[in-house]
């Protein structure tokens, strides 16, 4: 019976382990991976056209606040029209959320909006006056004390 019952035990924890992982991420970054392949060339033009440009972009959360910053080659702030990011976590697509960042000044846009402690990710879109989209991939600590 001790056999059988310590077998019990490790199928029962290996049952909720797997239920858990599974239930908390679906392991899905696009619904169908084929179709999404079909424009890997276009994302790999897009990719060099937006590193061509030289710009430089800051990100970070302080006081509640997702703060956003573009800017030029030279330095020079960017014309920003709309300023879109999806934030999530790594693991779970429980918190995931789409954001509009409010211009807060010339190549910037802020949003008050409170992160939970730990890992976040952050999928920025922006749109500039001229047309141009640009597009960016970040990783988040957020700290107990919300820096």
């Amino acid at each position: 019976l001790m056999f059988i019952g310590g077998f019990a035990v490790i199928v029962g924890v290996n049952l909720t382990l797997a239920f858990k992982a599974v239930s908390t991420f679906p392991g899905l970054e696009v619904p169908n991976s084929y179709v999404a392949s079909q424009g890997f060339n276009e994302k790999l033009r897009d990719a060099a056209r937006q590193a061509d440009l030289g710009w430089t972009a800051a990100l970070s959360y302080h006081d509640g606040a997702i703060v956003f910053d573009l800017r030029d080659s030279d330095g020079a702030p960017v014309g920003i029209s709309s300023v879109t990011a999806n934030l999530g976590r790594p693991s779970t697509t429980g918190q995931d959320v789409r954001l509009d960042l409010g211009p807060s000044g010339p190549g910037a846009a802020e949003l008050g909006h409170v992160l939970a402690p730990g890992q976040w990710f952050a999928d920025i879109e922006v749109r500039t006056i001229d047309g141009e989209i640009w597009q960016k991939r970040w990783r988040l600590q957020i700290r107990a004390d919300g820096s």
